[in-house]
């Protein structure tokens, strides 16, 4: 991050070693002008090596919690109690008022229809006033038993199992979390972000065939439903992408990360 720029300078003029991670597809500017004087520079993305010069290029991938890593080997209680489809949401922890806009039609189309269960996490701020908006429009959220709207998922390892498709931005944790879960995902890229990198990461995913990627532009809650739905209605499809999916993670990469390190002390 910028913030580390100036001590990791002022440690390479004093000739300490110095190892740098970039978890994003596009560079950052630190990793740009400081990783041709590092000792190490780690990747998330393979595809960001031929955007840097450095000495030793070592792809770690980004660091998953080890309950993420391991959730579709381990049996939960069910979230919802009837057995569909089920999408899993959310924009981040504190939520994007502008894509929330666009789900209260996600959700509204999703209670009426009855096709898939949905989990979605709207953040602190939107969780406020989204349940009214929804009931505005004519659905009342406590008997749609399929609708799960949370102002915050702390079992995150619990919603990935039992999920089959993940609707999300494209933070490299978040991706990183979606691969090693080896789940298909919609994807709209937070274009709110340095250099546009999210909507970087996130067509790197979809050139591997694991995600539909959607720009804010684009996206309305009625597309993004009808998109849903099509991926919901064509298993094949949806297992394939979760094949690709978990072909790009590294559920490995804190111990490459530590073992990179080490290779340099």
């Amino acid at each position: 991050g910028y913030a580390s720029y100036p001590m990791v300078a002022a440690a390479q003029q004093l000739g300490v070693k110095t190892a740098l991670l970039e978890v994003n597809a596009a560079p950052g500017m630190v990793v740009r002008r400081l990783s041709h004087r590092a000792d190490c520079v780690m990747l998330g993305f393979e595809e960001t090596a031929s955007q840097i010069r450095a000495k030793r290029i070592v792809f770690t991938g980004s660091p998953v919690r080890e309950e993420i890593v391991r959730c579709r080997e381990r049996e939960y209680p069910p979230i919802f109690a009837h057995r569909r489809p089920m999408i899993l949401s959310f924009w981040g922890s504190v939520g994007a008022l502008y894509m929330n806009k666009k789900m209260v039609d996600f959700i509204v189309r999703t209670a009426r229809e009855g096709e898939f269960n949905l989990l979605h996490a709207a953040g602190s701020s939107n969780f406020q006033w989204m349940p009214g908006e929804i009931r505005q429009k004519g659905c009342d959220l406590e008997q749609a038993g399929n609708v799960d709207l949370r102002e915050y998922i702390f079992e995150m390892d619990k919603a990935m199992a039992q999920a089959d498709l993940i609707i999300c931005r494209a933070g490299a944790s978040t991706l990183a979390e979606v691969c090693c879960a080896g789940l298909p995902s919609i994807i709209v890229p937070s274009p709110y972000v340095t250099g546009n990198h999210q909507e970087k990461n996130a067509r790197l995913l979809e050139r591997a065939g694991a995600a539909i990627v959607m720009t804010e532009p684009e996206c309305t809650g009625d597309k993004l439903y009808e998109t849903a739905q099509s991926l919901l209605r064509d298993p094949e499809r949806l297992r394939q992408m979760g094949r690709c999916a978990a072909k790009r993670a590294r559920p490995d990469a804190l111990r490459r990360i530590y073992d990179a390190v080490k290779g340099i002390l």
